[in-house]
Parts: C-alpha cells; structure tokens; sequence
C-alpha cells in the first residue's frame, strides 16, 4: 500500500515538473530533473507490477513495465548533454505497448 501511495503522489508532481519543462526546457538542470522524475514513476510502476505479479517476470505487463525505465535512463544521459534531443528520446516509452503486444502473442 505504501509503494501504490508513493507511485500516486509522484503522478501528482508531474505537472510541477512539466511546467519546469515548458518554461525552461533548454536547460540541462530542468531536463535531467524531469528525467528522473519519469524514471521514479516508472520505477514505481514496474515495482507495482512485480508485486502483483507475485514476482513473475515472464509476465508481459511486468515485461511491458520494464521497458520505460530502460527508455528513461538514457534519456535522462542524453539530457545531462542535450536536453532538446531527450524528449525525442522519452517518446520512445510509448513502444511499451508494443512490447506488451509482442510477450502476450508469444506466451
């Protein structure tokens, strides 16, 4: 219950961080704190799966959970260097769906 707590109250300071974005969305600071911002909310996501998956991680939502995190990290390196080619980089979590499309066809 205390991990479902935390993963809403970080969706409820996103609009804090997006506003950051939007107005100072040039600066590395800005974008590498909206990275991890990302990456806590889908760290908190993928650990709300696992736990009602009961630890399986063959399961294609906890596989499909996974996948943004793996999207955000590099991102939020990019955004150390390059913070107007990161947000091109996050918009690659939406392949989630694919990937949950790919695991159920294939289990």
């Amino acid at each position: 219950m205390f991990l479902n707590l935390l993963f809403l109250l970080s969706i409820i300071l996103l609009p804090v961080t997006n506003g950051l974005v939007g107005s100072y969305g040039e600066s590395n600071a800005v974008a590498v704190l909206f990275g991890l911002h990302l990456t806590v909310i889908a760290t908190l996501n993928a650990g709300l799966w696992w736990l009602v998956n009961r630890g399986n991680r063959s399961h294609p939502e906890f596989i499909s959970s996974v996948f943004p995190i793996l999207v955000f990290l590099p991102g939020t390196l990019v955004a150390l260097f390059a913070p107007q080619y990161a947000e091109y980089l996050w918009f690659l979590a939406f392949g989630a769906l694919f990937v949950r499309r790919f695991f159920r066809s294939s289990t």
